[in-house]
């Protein structure tokens, strides 16, 4: 997560964490030996994921490998802080893969959350959480790169055949008026083109993943594109839980300890009291389609609220809203109106 993304919350109202009570099973523990660590994929908050290779039952598999810093590296960056601040930063990045362990072995098998594969907890030096690699990375790089190239065709026709332009309700598709397109998707496909079709296809993957974590009673905190992960065959899944967390029986979850949040995916009610729901999920997911029809080529809020935290509360409050992406299609744009009286 980026910091310039979230900002320390801390509210007053605490009941216990859930996640406390969630037992990790030891069915998930691996051997470090088993795992070999080839190049690193990214850097996160808490911590660094690498790609790997897992020997596993003598069958070697890519995997996705997510370590907490050695203290070593965390003294050298912080090299104005005490090594006792150290290593309670240390400490806090094991805790927050612990929490992500446990969320993750909570939530089980879906098509379209990022599988996890095993752990490391038992050796100090190497406590690692294994997950399934996803060969395209995320989302938000795949889709800047995509534009990058001139690589995305939209399908939405905005203009009839006589050259007037289409107004209204109706969403107009290019298979609408040439018959031949849908019949040409393998040739766009192996030039890697990238169409409103598969967008669309994204924005329905995430919504199961999102459903079912409700189902589970799993608040994510942290749906963004950064967050979602790409297979090859364009499966999507939705990764990251370092900030996931249980929700208790009336389908809350109440922050009760000093952890940044994003403030640009954030839903205005967990901004300022903490309580986060399967509402804010859906304010989160509303913010994550922006992103997906703008391709990642912005941050929210970045031309609006400049200033960060306190101009984007006074936006919002002020009943603002992201301006609907021109390449989203219009069925979908009438229903994000909907979040302007969320």
């Amino acid at each position: 997560m980026e910091e310039s993304l979230s900002v320390p919350l801390m509210y007053a109202d605490t009941i216990y964490e859930h996640l406390d009570f969630l037992v990790y099973d030891e069915k998930y523990e691996l051997d470090p030996a088993n795992i070999k660590l080839l190049q690193t994929l990214g850097s996160g908050h808490f911590g660094d994921v690498y790609l790997g290779i897992l020997n596993l039952n003598g069958a070697k598999k890519p995997v996705a490998v997510k370590k907490t810093k050695q203290l070593a590296t965390i003294q050298q960056k912080e090299g104005n802080k005490s090594p006792e601040e150290c290593n309670k930063i240390w400490q806090m990045e094991r805790d927050s893969l612990r929490d992500e362990l446990k969320i993750m072995a909570h939530i089980g098998a879906h098509s379209h959350v990022v599988r996890l594969i095993g752990a490391v907890t038992t050796s100090k030096d190497d406590y690692c959480l294994v997950t399934e690699y996803c060969e395209y990375g995320s989302l938000d790089t795949f889709l800047q790169n995509k534009m990058d190239y001139g690589l995305f065709m939209n399908e939405i026709v905005t203009e009839d055949s006589a050259g007037y332009v289409i107004r209204g309700r109706e969403c107009v598709y290019k298979n609408m008026q040439d018959t031949s397109w849908d019949s040409q998707f393998e040739v766009r496909r192996s030039n890697g083109m990238l169409t409103t079709s598969d967008l669309l296809w994204f924005a329905l993957q995430m919504a199961r993943a999102m459903e079912y974590l409700t189902q589970h009673s799993v608040v994510h905190r942290d749906v963004a594109l950064r967050n979602v992960l790409l297979k090859s065959d364009y499966t999507l899944k939705v990764a990251d839980f370092g900030l996931s967390r249980l929700a208790s029986d009336d389908g809350c979850y109440y922050q009760l300890r000093n952890v940044a949040v994003p403030i640009r995916s954030t839903a205005p009610e967990a901004m300022k009291v903490g309580r986060f729901s399967e509402h804010s999920e859906c304010w989160a997911y509303g913010v994550a389609l922006w992103e997906l029809f703008t391709f990642s080529k912005k941050q929210p809020y970045v031309e609006e609220c400049p200033d960060g935290y306190n101009d984007i509360m006074a936006f919002l409050t002020a009943g603002n809203r992201l301006t609907v992406p021109s390449t989203a299609p219009k069925p979908m744009y009438f229903e994000q109106i909907l979040l302007k009286y969320y």
